[in-house]
C-alpha cells in the first residue's frame, strides 16, 4: 500500500514509456524548462504514514516518461515513439529534396499536410519554447518555398535553397527536442530529491498528508525553476 502512494503519485507526471537511459547524448544550452505539475489525490487512510520510507529506486523507475520516449542519437532526436508524424515530416522532405521539378508540387503539398498535423499533435512534454520555436521555423521555410514556387521568376538556384533552408530547420528541431529532453532529465532528478526529501522527513512532526502537500509543491517547483 505504502510502496503505491509513491507510485501513483508520480504515475500522474508519467508520459510514453520507451527505452533510452543515455542522458548525455546532447548539450544543454538554454534555461527553458519541462514544466510538469504533480497532482495526487490524499489517501482515504494515512494509518502509520509517518513511518514510510520512500526510497530513491523506488522513484527512479518512475523517471523514464519523457527520457525513454525520445530516442536520441548524436545528438538528435532520432525517434519519438508514439509521435509518428515526426518521422513522416522528415521521409517528406527528403521526398521534396529530390523530387523532379514537374513533381515538387504534389510533394509539397504532402509536406504541408503532414507538417501541419505535427504542428497540431504536438505531444504535451514537448510544447515547450525551444521545441515550438523551432517548428515555427519549419513553417516560415515552408512558407518561404511555397511562396516562391508561385513566383515565375525564382530560379532553380533559389528553389534548392528553399529545400535545403527547410530541412536544416528539421534538423534544428530535432536537435531541441533532444536538448529539451536532456533538460526534463535534470530537473526530474533534482525534483525527485526534493520530494524524498520533504516526503521522508518525520523531524517536522507534520502528518503524512502535509508532507505531502509540501512534497508536491517542491516537486512541482523543481520542474519549473530551469
Amino acid at each position: 500500500m505504502k510502496k503505491n502512494l509513491i507510485i501513483a503519485a508520480f504515475a500522474a507526471t508519467a508520459l510514453i514509456a520507451c527505452k533510452n537511459d543515455d542522458k548525455t547524448d546532447d548539450d544543454l544550452t538554454d534555461d527553458n524548462a519541462m514544466v510538469t505539475e504533480m497532482d495526487m489525490d490524499e489517501p482515504a487512510d494515512n494509518t502509520d504514514m509517518a513511518k514510510t520510507d520512500y526510497t530513491q529506486p523506488e522513484v527512479s523507475k518512475m523517471q523514464q516518461d519523457f527520457a525513454e520516449a525520445v530516442e536520441v542519437k548524436d545528438g538528435k532526436a532520432n525517434n519519438v515513439k508514439g509521435w509518428m508524424i515526426y518521422n513522416n515530416v522528415n521521409d517528406d522532405i527528403k521526398m521534396l529534396t529530390s523530387a523532379k521539378p514537374d513533381a515538387r508540387m504534389t510533394s509539397a503539398q504532402k509536406l504541408r499536410t503532414d507538417f501541419n498535423e505535427l504542428r497540431n499533435t504536438l505531444p504535451e512534454y514537448l510544447n515547450v519554447r525551444r521545441v515550438r520555436r523551432a517548428i515555427d521555423k519549419i513553417d516560415a521555410r515552408i512558407t518561404n518555398y511555397e511562396e516562391d514556387v508561385l513566383d515565375t521568376d525564382v530560379d532553380e538556384k533559389r528553389t534548392k535553397k528553399n529545400l535545403e533552408d527547410i530541412n536544416d530547420a528539421y534538423i534544428n528541431l530535432s536537435e531541441q527536442i533532444a536538448k529539451a529532453r536532456e533538460q526534463y532529465i535534470d530537473n526530474k532528478e533534482d525534483a525527485i530529491e526534493e520530494y524524498l526529501e520533504e516526503i521522508n522527513d518525520i523531524d517536522k512532526n507534520m502528518t503524512y498528508e502535509e508532507r505531502l502537500r509540501d512534497a508536491r509543491e517542491e516537486y512541482n517547483e523543481e520542474m519549473k525553476q530551469k
